[in-house]
């Protein structure tokens, strides 16, 4: 039930508050940035900042009441995660609905074109960086593994929600570049920095989950594998030789 809250809540209030942030903050940037430069930039320079803060805040939200629920930073993740999935789906829509308005060959084609490049690019995107921003809320609220200094505590969770504004910015950064081949390249570029960035931070979670659950680490099941397999052919000798001295 927790994931379907984070969900629905992510989609719902996630969206209304990036909305408004960014109308803000847009305003507040006319003052300092030359009016082109805003036009190309300003998508990198508001919303990390603005979206990651309010889906942080659905999820704070969300971790506050179903807090027994939520006992390990891996816990956050999951939320995260969800947030930011209900998130990017509300956000894919009113995209294609704007698109549909704007479009000058028919509303039906400009809706479908923004729905399958946002579908498309949304696959990095913001859950991903929801879910740097949920294991961050974690350890800034004391969630953690083991008993962590408050400095470290605090520093690491900060860090995390760094992360993931920086890794939204590099997403919304603009590639202005004539070359179609050289900003496919650099988009690529893009999806790999991103997707690798959330598997080291699932591979350290999963470590440490497994080692607070008193787990087996990977290594050592593949040490456990190797030593069965080895036990196994051991007998299966032992058994050949055993027929081979009775035959």
């Amino acid at each position: 039930m927790m994931w379907l809250y984070a969900f629905v809540l992510g989609g719902l209030i996630g969206p209304w508050v990036a909305l408004k942030g960014n109308e803000a903050m847009q305003e507040g940037l006319e003052g300092f940035v030359e009016r082109n430069a805003l036009a190309d930039w300003w998508p990198a320079l508001s919303a990390p900042a603005v979206e990651e803060l309010g889906k942080g805040a659905v999820v704070f939200g969300i971790i506050v009441v179903f807090r027994y629920l939520v006992t390990r930073p891996i816990h956050a993740l999951y939320v995260g995660v969800a947030v930011g999935f209900g998130f990017q789906i509300t956000e894919d829509v009113l995209y294609a609905m704007s698109a549909a308005l704007d479009s000058l060959n028919s509303d039906f084609a400009g809706g479908i074109q923004s729905a399958i490049l946002r579908t498309a690019t949304g696959l990095i995107s913001h859950w991903i960086y929801s879910g740097f921003v949920a294991v961050g809320i974690a350890y800034l609220m004391g969630i953690t593994y083991k008993p962590t200094p408050r400095t470290k505590r605090i520093g690491v969770g900060a860090a995390l929600i760094v992360a993931a504004i920086g890794l939204h910015f590099l997403w919304n950064s603009p590639l202005s570049f004539e070359d179609s081949a050289v900003v496919g390249l650099l988009l690529i570029v893009k999806v790999i920095v991103v997707f690798v960035a959330f598997v080291v931070l699932v591979r350290v979670l999963v470590k440490q989950d497994r080692e607070a659950l008193g787990l087996p680490s990977r290594k050592e099941r593949r040490a456990q594998k190797k030593a069965e397999k080895l036990a196994k052919k051991q007998a299966s000798e032992q058994a050949e030789q055993k027929v081979d001295q009775t035959a």
